[in-house]
């Protein structure tokens, strides 16, 4: 995979040279200035993924952090693949999450955020710096600085934008399946419809019904959102756990893009 070549992105940081961000980015935790520098299509072990790219700048928010060895700081928000248009779906969540309080005011851009690449340009004469929180974590043996919060320009609030479900749409219905009830409660497995449940969605089918929401609650952020597991996290569940620990944590993922309990 070839990374995201910058250019000189802002008039402000002409005099700074910068490097190209990997797939996997290389800023220590915390929470830091940054612009974000475009998305790109990243391979990763199970499926290919979109990478929205962040540098990192420094304090005074016009030169980019020069990092511990003089190449740059950056970190990524890694995205699973999608045309973006849920509002559910990460990609969505972080274009939103950089509006300017003036586009925010516009009705068809908050309800319709524009591609990444509008991010990358200056607004009104102005660089788009954001805040972004930064997590260092291991996934799939490899180091990696995860864009976990965005400061929101528009409000100054910090928007978490993990932990939404991202799943195949096979049989869905606004994100609830044909098998799943109203009540919280799936299809009986006599049911002839149940034959028409989709193989990736079986085992999160079978486990459902004998789920509580209290099992789930190991997943649950303070602020009721729901942890993201990394690819090593999961590989660790199914070790533990088996298909049982990937299919609960597949149930915790659509309740908490349905806002059922224990998550919302």
């Amino acid at each position: 995979m070839r990374p995201l070549d910058l250019l000189n992105i802002k008039p402000v940081l002409k005099d700074t040279k910068l490097n190209s961000i990997t797939p996997y980015g290389n800023a220590p935790n915390g929470d830091y200035p940054a612009i974000f520098t475009g998305a790109f299509e990243a391979k990763y072990p199970k499926s290919p993924r979109l990478i929205f790219g962040f540098t990192i700048l420094n304090a005074d928010g016009e030169t980019p952090h020069n990092g511990s060895d003089g190449g740059g700081l950056y970190a990524v928000a890694i995205c699973n693949k999608s045309d973006g248009t849920n509002p559910k779906s990460k990609p969505f969540k972080i274009r939103r999450a950089m509006l300017q309080p003036e586009e925010f005011k516009d009705l068809k851009l908050a309800t319709s955020p524009p591609p990444p690449e509008h991010f990358t340009e200056p607004y009104d004469d102005r660089n788009r710096i954001l805040e972004i929180r930064v997590e260092r974590r291991q996934t799939d043996g490899k180091q990696v600085s995860i864009v976990t919060h965005i400061r929101r320009p528009r409000d100054g609030e910090w928007q978490c934008i993990e932990g939404e479900y991202e799943g195949p749409a096979t049989g869905m219905r606004n994100i609830r399946p044909f098998w799943l009830n109203d009540d919280q409660r799936t299809l009986s497995f006599h049911d002839p419809a149940a034959e028409r449940v989709p193989p990736e969605e079986r085992d999160e089918f079978h486990f459902w019904n004998q789920t509580t929401p209290d099992q789930l609650e190991r997943w649950r952020n303070p602020d009721g959102t729901l942890q993201a597991l990394t690819e090593e996290e999961l590989r660790a569940l199914h070790q533990a756990e088996f298909e049982p620990g990937l299919a609960r944590y597949r149930i915790a993922q659509r309740r908490a893009a349905l806002g059922w309990p224990p998550f919302g």
